[in-house]
Order: C-alpha cells, then structure tokens, then sequence
C-alpha cells in the first residue's frame, strides 16, 4: 500500500529543557500525572504561575491539574544533570540515551550567527537498567504512585537523596509511544 510508504518512525524525539511559561531553563522537571507528553515544565514556575492566574492547566497539552496530579521527572532531571548547563535542548532515544543538540549558530555569547547548520554531540549516558524505572522514590505515597516520577502534593515536591545515581533511570513510561 502506498499509505504505509509515506511512514517515518524514528527512534529519537526532541526536548526542550526551557519551561514554556519562563523560557528559562528547567530546574524541576514535571508535568502532570495524566499527561500523554514526555516534555516537562518548571515545577516551582507552574505553580507560582498557577497561584497568580488561576490557570490550573497543563502549560503544554492543558490537562487539568492539581497540586497531588504534578509529578517531577528523575529521567528528564538526570538528562538536565547530564548535559551543560548551557544546553537549551536534547534528542533522547527510547532506550534513554540523550545528547545535547548544539546549534552552531549561535555565538560565543549566545548570539544567533545567521546560517550555522545545527552540530550534534552524542552523550549516553550508558546501559540503563529498566528495572529502575519500576521502583518508585521512598518518599512517594504509595496513592500517588501512578505515573513515574515523585509525587508533588502539600506543595513541595519529595526530593531524591543525595546519594541519587547521576544518570537518569530510563526514559519516562511513554517514551515508547511516543517515539514509536
């Protein structure tokens, strides 16, 4: 059939690490716990954003929220850890391998330099055990353990322990579908 011809399926999607309400760059990955998307906002943005408009939407697909529906991402928080702290945006494969997405075109700076073609550099961050993905973090209340990621709720989010391994445990649940 010449429907199927016209198929492309990649194994690779592309992230922003910029929160789309701040355009600044991600310090506590999340999204909400019913979200489809692998894309992540600001956790402390979202909220003070939240609290000043009354706007309890998704910033990026507008789901409805609640404070006990956000949700911080470890993988998407070790892809931040991973990479500079000046990368603006990462390609990460359904294995859970990231690399930054340099752009050539902008300057020394960061200044636009019109023209440059976009350079790529691979950062795996190695073989991921997808077991990790199963454990969730020992702060997490047992109820609020659907989805990846720890649970927001009472207004502050259960960090990880210091001892937290550095590279990410395997991409978010979803990942597959939505790279597939």
């Amino acid at each position: 059939g010449g429907d199927d011809d016209d198929l492309i399926v990649s194994d690779e999607l592309e992230l922003s690490l910029r929160c789309p309400l701040s355009m600044l760059r991600i310090k506590d990955p999340c999204r909400g716990k019913a979200c489809k998307h692998v894309q992540c906002f600001d956790l402390t943005t979202f909220l003070e954003f939240a609290k000043r408009h009354f706007n309890w939407l998704c910033p990026l697909c507008s789901t409805p929220l609640e404070a006990s529906d956000l949700r911080v991402d470890p993988f998407f928080a070790g892809v931040l850890r991973g990479l500079g702290a000046d990368e603006d945006r990462c390609m990460v494969t359904s294995a859970g391998e990231f690399r930054a997405v340099h752009d050539k075109m902008k300057g020394e700076h960061g200044a636009s330099v019109p023209g440059g073609p976009l350079k790529r550099r691979a950062e795996s961050c190695g073989g991921l055990d997808d077991e990790i993905l199963l454990k969730k973090h020992q702060n997490a209340p047992p109820a609020a353990a659907g989805g990846s990621g720890m649970c927001v709720g009472g207004g502050a989010a259960h960090r990880p322990p210091l001892s937290a391994p550095a590279t990410p445990p395997g991409p978010p649940p979803g990942m597959q579908g939505a790279l597939g």
